[in-house]
């Protein structure tokens, strides 16, 4: 496998969204609307480096908002997880703060005001 990216889905807000992500992640967002309806999102990504978020509003009645996945940054810096904390929770839920944990990482989760959930962690250098 070469990698493997998230798609999000929205039910109308994926354009604020997927603008919120590439403020947080500092990077350009790229939309292409929907054909249907201009207020809707048919493809959007944010990149940075090699992460890469994929996102488009649901063209469905069926649309349900769930808590089964989750995205986890594997961040650079304690200063990262905190930064990406911060910003990813503005509006939303936080999960755990920023901590060290049981495990040796330092690590935090949030639900964002989209309803997504964001994991971040952050293992210092193994010394040899």
């Amino acid at each position: 496998m070469k990698t493997a990216s998230p798609y999000l889905m929205f039910d109308g807000s994926c354009k604020e969204a997927i603008k919120h992500y590439a403020q947080c992640f500092k990077t350009e967002a790229k939309i292409i609307p929907s054909e249907k309806d201009e207020n809707r999102v048919m493809h959007a990504s944010v990149q940075k480096g090699s992460f890469l978020i994929m996102a488009s509003d649901w063209d469905s009645k069926d649309y349900r908002l769930g808590n089964n996945s989750q995205i986890y940054i594997d961040c650079e810096s304690r200063q990262e997880v905190d930064e990406l904390f911060t910003s990813l929770g503005e509006g939303g839920q936080d999960q755990m703060k920023p901590d060290n944990t049981f495990w040796g990482s330092y690590f935090g989760s949030v639900t964002d005001k989209y309803g997504v959930c964001w994991m971040m962690g952050y293992d210092e250098p193994k010394t040899k």
